[in-house]
């Protein structure tokens, strides 16, 4: 039986660059898996706040309200009420584990009739109620704080009469509103009838002690829970438990508690316990107290945040997948490659009588060892690469100072745990192959020099260029969409590229070999001695160049791929929501109105002076645009609703976001057409083709509430304009002036150009000051901005840049690998070569072209295999962008030159620690007896 222990850390001591290279790919692979569950929980605040932002409205976004009704004649024993309260109180928010923001708890009977004693016919409607701290959300305007004791006040009648509730007067605060609404005054004593228990009538005597009002109005215990604050009237919770609750002199109707929590720092541990909770709380609820249940919850909210980050770290999974591969394809290939020169090892192994269990065990036992250290020394290191995903801002850019907090939750530690045993099984897998090869069968096999995995080449590229190009056809078809919803990438988005890649670089090494022969054949007789070894070195021998040069071809095709993805995503992401504001900003002016005596939805509107928008602080330009549905019609034929535009061109020019690319000549010489005449128009595609329309044709359209006939005539045909989508219609772009004058005026849109770097406040409070109300604000600046916040963003740039960052630093040393490897088994070779008379210069000239026709060749075949991907599936993205402006594919050759600049420097010092190698290489000692170690 083998020591494995002592036996592996003889085998690492003897070679530790092995050792090295497998703990290095172990380290990073594991290190990138944890760091996108990292990246995950720290962006979960992110995609919270944004769930939230979307969820406001009355109350705040993480709003409970729960509410206890007894049921049936018979009430609940007031131990038990009071029980339950205390625990909603404490116990039952501390355990969602959220911040709380605010509380509020009422008990209430029914509403009821009210009357004072003295006005025995007036009553009003109000609802006897307690509600705690009210003494701190509320300031006295009149009289005192009621008490918890019965009112001792002459009159007071503690024993009651029948039907009457037998404690006396309670005392009681009213808001200020109700007290002058209803001429009450402090002091006065008001008559409750309400319900009582056992179908009787329960009537309380209340003395009015004070006067309210809510120092915050728009607290939401002052709203959440129904009633209006000048409908209450207001005792101490603990004269109401004691009266109501233990006492039973009336009805209890309702307990309510209503919770706000701060759920803007949600970790993923948190989130699943918040939903947890929030699921099992009716059946909690019940369990205490029977007739209590969640009348709002924050349920479907934490749903959807779990949802949008489960499709966030599904997306950056998938985005991340082809590089992952790429580095456990390194530690399989370094393993292998490790083997290959172990084999006599495991040979000898073998002939002492090692069975094949035993020899995998051991280097099975290996790669865990090498494993575990790796996961540890991972840990750290994740949670950088986290840091720089939240901090990525593009492509191989970086935003310095972003503040982003990485998470190190135990899905993190799950992902690095898997990639571990995937990076073991990777690495003991080949030693299978070897575990029953004896010291004969190494002989017999040690000079073979056809590669086995050749004979799959040919069946692997062709499945998987033929797998990329049907999911190309499924993807055009949009049975498998490129992009999902909110912004995000689906998994087709890295996986079709990726087999793209994969199945063009296997071809490409399938007819490196036939090339190589090809040109030694074409040169034979008139190369020199050295090139000609080199060319016959790399036609016979080419399987043993054939992982690195995979590795070389699939880096930099993923990382032109890359870089043309987030590019083109940004680009039309940016164009679209330019496109569909107009402007940097927009504002929607309040007009002034009168409506018609005679039609009160007919409305005659008063335009408020132009030139008090002019030279507003931080704008550039502004521009008057009227946007309305008006009917069309050309000779007679309709053409069904169109979206009218107007505008004025010269203030268009200067205001409006113009892209070039949307118009077949510059939108300028379209704005002077339509400014040579007040008729002239510009009309969409779709009008022109439905109507027949040409340039200098008339047509007609009925504008506004009475549908007021208005003559154009056509002064260009136009694809598209900004906020105009020629997929909901045709529409028309006219000038203002022209439809004011015959047609009603009614309220237009401003549309602003700002200043570089200008906020947009400084000049909406200006307008505020000057008396211009606003009904509405729309700021295109800031929804870019919160785009570029979004973590879809953020997590799509940072996980392609790191994806490539770490294949390049697992090429780079897989190429350092591969060389030492290559160079270490042929010392017999260049030890014959110098004998045979060639000089060192040469020997290294050898070497030089080697990595020069591999490295060249690879390098620039993955920069068209990525060029190509990127031309070929990118423009699909367009079918599941739709709308408007059309989708445009984004390449700038500075980010090739980029990628090939890394890759440069990479395989540069790659080349000078392989000269130094060679230099120090006693090549010409190399002929012995023995075998090559």
């Amino acid at each position: 039986m083998i020591r494995l222990l002592p036996f592996v850390l003889h085998k690492l001591r003897r070679t530790p660059g092995s050792a090295l290279a497998a703990w290095f790919g172990l380290f990073v692979a594991i290190a990138f898996a944890m760091s996108i569950p990292m990246y995950g929980d720290g962006a979960l605040r992110q995609v919270a706040a944004h769930v939230l932002k979307q969820a406001e409205g009355g109350l705040a976004p993480a709003s409970l309200l729960i509410k206890y009704q007894p049921r049936g004649t018979e009430p609940a024993e007031a131990a038990d009420v009071t029980a339950a309260a205390a625990w909603l109180r404490g116990e039952w928010p501390a355990e969602l584990g959220l911040p709380l923001l605010e509380f509020a708890e009422r008990w209430s009977l029914r509403t009821a009739n009210v009357r004072a004693e003295d006005a025995p016919n007036r009553f009003v409607r109000m609802r006897l109620a307690a509600q705690g701290d009210l003494e701190a959300a509320a300031e006295l305007t009149r009289g005192r704080w009621m008490s918890a004791a019965p009112s001792a006040e002459p009159g007071g009648d503690p024993g009651g009469g029948p039907g009457e509730g037998g404690g006396g007067e309670i005392e009681a605060a009213v808001h200020e509103d109700a007290l002058a609404r209803n001429g009450w005054s402090v002091g006065e004593r008001l008559v409750y009838e309400t319900d009582g228990y056992g179908g009787a009538r329960a009537r309380v005597r209340v003395r009015l002690v004070g006067a309210f009002r809510p120092k915050d109005a728009g607290e939401a215990r002052w709203h959440a829970f129904g009633d209006a604050p000048d409908a209450l009237l207001l005792v101490s919770p603990e004269a109401f438990v004691g009266r109501f609750v233990e006492g039973r002199e009336a009805r209890l109707d309702a307990v309510s508690w209503y919770y706000a929590f701060d759920a803007s720092e949600l970790r993923s541990g948190q989130l699943r316990r918040v939903i947890e909770q929030l699921e099992r709380a009716d059946v909690r609820l019940a369990q205490r107290l029977e007739g209590t249940a969640v009348q709002l919850s924050f349920l479907d909210t934490m749903r959807a945040i779990r949802r949008e980050n489960g499709a966030l770290l599904a997306m950056l999974f998938a985005l991340a997948a082809p590089s992952l591969a790429l580095i456990l394809y390194y530690t399989a290939a370094n393993a292998r490659q490790s083997l290959e020169r172990q084999r006599a090892d495991i040979a000898v192994l073998a002939g002492r009588g090692a069975s094949p269990g035993q020899v995998v065990a051991a280097y099975a036992f290996e790669s865990a060892l090498l494993a575990a250290t790796a996961f540890a020394a991972a840990v750290g290191a994740a949670w950088l690469l986290a840091q720089g995903i939240g901090s990525a801002s593009g492509f191989l850019s970086f935003v310095r100072g972003r503040a982003f907090e990485a998470g190190l939750p135990p899905a993190a530690f799950l992902a690095g745990a898997a990639t571990a045993l995937l990076s073991v099984a990777a690495n003991t897998l080949p030693a299978l192959r070897h575990a029953k090869t004896s010291v004969v069968d190494f002989a017999r096999e040690r000079d073979a020099a056809a590669d086995a995995s050749s004979r799959f080449a040919p069946l692997a590229d062709a499945a998987a260029l033929a797998a990329a190009l049907g999911g190309y056809a499924l993807a055009r078809s949009g049975a498998a969409p490129l992009a999902a919803g909110g912004g995000a990438a689906s998994p087709f988005f890295a996986l079709l590229p990726a087999l793209f890649l994969f199945g063009g670089s296997l071809l490409v090494l399938r007819l490196f070999p036939r090339l190589a022969a090809l040109l030694r054949r074409i040169r034979e007789g008139r190369l020199a001695a050295p090139i000609y070894v080199t060319l016959a070195q790399l036609s016979r021998d080419s399987g043993q160049y054939r992982p690195v040069m995979l590795l070389l071809m699939m880096t930099i095709g993923m990382g032109v791929f890359d870089a043309a993805a987030a590019r083109t995503l940004e680009a039309n992401a940016i164009e679209r929501i330019l496109y569909r504001y107009g402007a940097d900003a927009v504002l929607h002016p309040v007009w002034d109105g009168e409506r018609d005596r005679r039609d009160i939805h007919k409305i005659y509107y008063t335009e408020p002076p132009f030139d008090r928008y002019r030279g507003l602080p931080g704008v550039a330009a502004e521009a008057r645009v009227l946007r309305a549905e008006a009917k069309a019609s050309a000779a007679g034929k309709p053409a069904g609703t169109a979206q009218l535009l107007a505008l004025v061109n010269t203030e268009a020019a200067d205001a409006a976001w113009l892209a070039e690319r949307l118009f077949p000549v510059h939108p300028f010489l379209f704005l002077d057409a339509l400014g040579s005449h007040p008729q002239a128009a510009l009309v969409s595609e779709r009008m022109a083709a439905s109507l027949s329309l040409r340039p200098g044709d008339e047509f007609e359209l009925r504008i506004g509430y009475e549908q007021t006939p208005v003559a154009f005539v056509v002064a260009g045909v136009i694809p598209y304009f900004p906020t105009l989508d020629p997929e909901r219609g045709p529409f028309v772009v006219a000038n203002l002036e022209y439809v004011f004058s015959e047609a009603p005026k009614f309220p237009y849109e401003i549309w602003l150009k700002m200043e570089p770097g200008a906020p947009l406040r400084p000049a909406v409070e200006k307008l505020v000051r000057d008396g211009l109300p606003l009904a509405r604000v729309d700021d295109a600046r800031g929804e870019l901005v919160d785009r570029k916040n979004h973590p879809n963003h953020g997590g799509l740039q940072g996980i392609l840049t790191m994806g490539f960052l770490l294949a390049i630093a697992i090429t780079f040393a897989g190429y350092l690998g591969f060389w030492f490897f290559l160079l270490s088994r042929r010392t017999v070779q260049f030890g014959t070569l110098r004998a045979a008379g060639v000089t060192r210069r040469e020997l290294i000239g050898m070497v030089l072209l080697e990595q020069a026709l591999t490295a060249g060749l690879s390098i620039g075949c993955g920069l068209l295999l990525g060029n190509a991907a990127a031309r070929l599936f990118l423009p699909l993205l367009e079918d599941a962008q739709g709308g408007a402006p059309p989708f445009r594919f984004v390449a700038d050759g500075a980010d090739g030159l980029r990628i090939v600049v890394v890759a440069a420097v990479m395989l540069a010092a790659g080349l000078l620690l392989v000269l130094r190698y060679m230099t120090r290489l006693r090549a010409h000692e190399a002929i012995k007896l023995g075998e090559e170690r």
